[in-house]
């Protein structure tokens, strides 16, 4: 979990893989090269002698990058084809971790610097994982269970036909429109092609289910962390001081961005430890109310109908009146969805007195 504020985000320059001319300040990839521009300059100032032009252009660089596309039968016996991608930054440390993302905006682009961030990640946390990241272009609500395994299925196959999969050179985890089930079909197709020659076969696949092997509590996990985080960060006197703040987190009012793994779960350990959840982002709509959001109600309606829209509880927002709510008056703003929610075209419109990053990258500016 990152905690940024509004007085920190500043831009760098220093050794661009990409002129800044010719950035975009919503495209992720630009944002990740600004990040790193901002390291150099430290690294600079710090005299460090290890570093190097050289060195800049190669940490700015997939070691590979991969684009297959897969035929995938559908159910009433007609083709379609699949692309799929695999990105793979610097290995320092094996083996790769690689989301898998599935989405219709899945691109080369995007992935390659999802895991570059996914590198930093890990080195600035001591994680033993090199970055990586894996994606699905498709739409997840056009196609049928079935199919959706088929494209699992084929997805493993690709990638242990060519040997980017396995428990010592790069492990595929949970991301973006990927749940413990796609993990799980994900899985049982790497066991039947790997093992009998992958002694730890069981480690190449995370974010699976307990009775496959997976880590109980791996699902909460990323919504614990968020709210162990806040409640650590506005208990300390200098760091409220610094930022003027009121101590505490009695009052705190909280707007969260995804209702998914993240945003559902970091939802219900924020109303635990006493914060008021006054309003919730999804892709389609939104839910909002000054008194509070009661996580029991919003988990009952969510899991019938995968939307918020119908609630009668509480004030239901739908289309772009909903992300509106990303710009209301709150003290603590949670980011739980996709990279550059945030970016140069919004961010005076926040008035979030905290920004908390549960995902990857979504503050791009």
């Amino acid at each position: 979990m990152l905690i940024k504020f509004r007085k920190c985000l500043i831009h760098s320059k220093a050794f661009p893989a990409i002129p800044k001319s010719q950035r975009e300040d919503t495209d992720i990839l630009s944002y990740i090269y600004a990040q790193l521009d901002e390291a150099v300059e430290h690294l600079e100032a710090m005299r460090w002698n290890h570093f190097s032009e050289n060195w800049y252009a190669m940490f700015t660089k997939c070691h590979s990058l991969i684009k297959f596309n897969m035929p995938i039968e559908r159910d009433n016996k007609q083709s379609m084809m699949v692309e799929a991608y695999l990105a793979q930054h610097r290995c320092y440390n094996a083996p790769y971790n690689g989301r898998l993302r599935i989405a219709p905006d899945v691109n080369e682009r995007k992935l390659e610097a999802l895991a570059i961030h996914e590198s930093i990640k890990c080195a600035c946390h001591g994680v033993p994982f090199g970055g990586a990241k894996g994606g699905v272009r498709l739409d997840k609500g056009q196609v049928s269970a079935k199919e959706l395994k088929r494209v699992c299925e084929k997805y493993v196959c690709e990638l242990s036909k060519k040997m980017f999969l396995s428990s010592n050179i790069g492990v595929l985890n949970t991301d973006l429109g990927s749940t413990k089930v796609e993990m799980g079909w994900i899985y049982d197709t790497y066991k039947i092609l790997n093992e009998h020659r992958d002694l730890n076969y069981m480690s190449a696949v995370l974010g699976k289910d307990v009775l496959r092997g997976g880590i109980d509590g791996f699902v909460e996990s990323t919504g614990l962390g968020i709210s162990t985080g806040l409640k650590y960060f506005l208990n300390k006197n200098e760091f409220c001081n610094f930022f003027s703040i009121p101590i505490g987190i009695k009052g705190k009012r909280v707007i969260i961005e995804g209702y998914g793994e993240v945003g559902s779960w970091t939802h219900k350990y924020l109303q635990d430890i006493g914060f008021s959840i006054i309003g919730i982002i999804e892709k389609e709509s939104g839910v909002y109310s000054e008194k509070g959001l009661d996580c029991k109600v919003l988990k009952a309606h969510w899991k019938e109908k995968k939307s918020f829209i119908g609630i009668e509880e509480y004030e239901c927002m739908k289309g772009e009146k909903a992300h509106e709510l990303l710009f209301h008056d709150c003290d603590v703003l949670v980011l739980g969805a996709t990279e550059a929610t945030i970016n140069k075209e919004n961010v005076e419109k926040v008035k979030a007195k905290m920004i908390v990053e549960g995902a990857d990258a979504p503050v791009s500016y």
